[in-house]
């Protein structure tokens, strides 16, 4: 089985880096074919909208950068596991060039069809919602292209480079990711109207892709914007609150946070070093598929 993880992280080593390899390498090396790709190692350009719409007809692209490499990793996998960062609660800004760019991958999708993918997201915050977009993104990408999700994590309260390598349970953590996918299984039950996918009781997500992100009918119907699972809210007493200018301001210091957190994890970093050079150590089996840039002329 070929076993393909990527990265939509530009840190090499960093959380997502990490966390993506530490679950490959759960993976038995003898069995299957395990490779790992870094998005930001490739040149993916946003779509330009051009008049011509080659994107649409059996024409390529007229957008010339490294597209192509990445289709053509994806139609050699079997299993695809994306790992994401959180960006303002959206993906990292290179995955929204591969999305902007659906048009031209959608040609190749039948080479997708009934593979299976899962993912997961992490993010600096301690609340779920931080990172609502960012799965729906990836949700949405996955189940337009024709794989069927059979798991997706979020990640929370992570914000150091390499943190998540002192998770006390990071082994439990991703021998489940790993199960899910050797097992074939759907993420959750899919007869399921709404299912709680997290501690937090409050909070919501999609029975199947894990996305928060619902259209909310009077009816008391919801449908999930990014795999179209529709459900139904069994209390339909919803109300909103008009946002006030308090609200701004507590926001604007709840986005700082991070930064005074980054600050006090540096006594972290001696330990983090020793784990991720044990990281690299345990994943040298895993291949590392590169752009090969072509030499120079004297």
């Amino acid at each position: 089985m070929n076993i393909l993880g990527i990265s939509l992280s530009p840190r090499k080593y960093g959380n997502t880096e990490c966390y993506l390899k530490y679950i490959l390498n759960k993976f038995e090396h003898s069995k299957n074919t395990i490779s790992f790709l870094r998005l930001y190692d490739f040149d993916i350009k946003p779509c330009k909208a051009c008049s011509k719409m080659y994107c649409l007809t059996d024409k390529k692209c007229i957008i010339d950068d490294d597209l192509q490499l990445i289709v053509t990793n994806l139609a050699r996998a079997d299993v695809l596991i994306i790992g994401s960062p959180t960006y303002c609660s959206n993906v990292s800004p290179i995955f929204l060039n591969l999305n902007s760019r659906w048009f031209a991958i959608a040609k190749y999708l039948s080479i997708n069809s009934g593979k299976i993918a899962a993912y997961f997201s992490i993010n600096g915050e301690k609340q779920e919602y931080e990172s609502h977009i960012n799965i729906a993104t990836l949700a949405h990408f996955l189940v337009t292209s024709g794989y069927k999700i059979v798991y997706c994590e979020r990640i929370n309260n992570i914000r150091f480079r390499g943190e998540i390598l002192l998770e006390s349970n990071i082994d439990q953590m991703s021998e489940k990711f790993v199960q899910s996918l050797i097992q074939n299984n759907n993420f959750l039950n899919q007869n399921e109207e709404v299912h709680l996918t997290s501690g937090d009781k409050n909070f919501y997500c999609c029975s199947i892709c894990g996305s928060s992100n619902f259209i909310i009918y009077k009816n008391g119907i919801i449908k999930c914007t990014s795999c179209f699972n529709t459900g139904k809210i069994l209390n339909t007493n919803i109300s909103f609150n008009k946002l006030i200018f308090h609200d701004i301001i507590e926001r604007e210091k709840h986005l700082m946070r991070p930064i005074k957190s980054a600050k006090e994890s540096q006594k972290k970093i001696k330990d983090l070093l020793l784990k991720r050079e044990d990281l690299r150590q345990k994943t040298k089996n895993v291949i590392h598929i590169r752009k090969i840039k072509p030499n120079k002329s004297n």
